[in-house]
């Protein structure tokens, strides 16, 4: 009996220490995903992740002081474009509950339709680059 449980926790353990493999855990998942999940790696997501952290980093200087100079407000749009171009390659990679891409990216267009305006309004750029920070707050120690 003793060695049978024995046997059970090596089992179980070995099976664990497996499924800590991204390898084996991509082929376990693409039996029991349904086929138009696409899984990404870790790395990949991080990757991207790190991209959205740089551009909203830049969205959160451009907006530091309340308005923006031009140069400020154009390339507070290039970044919103970069942001849409990854929010959709994102979008067809994976199915994630992490991020929803439509409402993310519909924002993304009012806040580049307001930047554009005469004068520029702020307003959406303001909800974009606190987007993240409603999930990821910093943890205040």
């Amino acid at each position: 009996m003793i060695q049978s449980f024995k046997w059970l926790v090596f089992s179980v353990s070995v099976f664990a220490l497996m499924a800590c493999q991204s390898s084996f855990l991509e082929s376990v998942q693409k039996v029991t995903y349904e086929p138009e999940f696409h899984y990404i790696s870790k790395a990949k997501w991080a990757s991207t992740m790190r991209k959205f952290e740089t551009y909203n980093t830049i969205l959160e200087n451009n907006l530091s002081s309340g308005s923006m100079t031009e140069d400020q407000r154009i390339a507070s749009l290039s970044v919103l474009g970069k942001m849409d171009r990854l929010t959709v390659k994102l979008s067809q990679e994976t199915l994630s509950s992490h991020l929803n891409f439509s409402l993310f990216r519909q924002g993304i267009k009012i806040a580049q339709a307001e930047l554009k305006q005469t004068p520029p309004v702020y307003q959406q750029v303001h909800v974009i680059s606190s987007y993240c920070a409603s999930c990821h707050a910093e943890k205040k120690n």
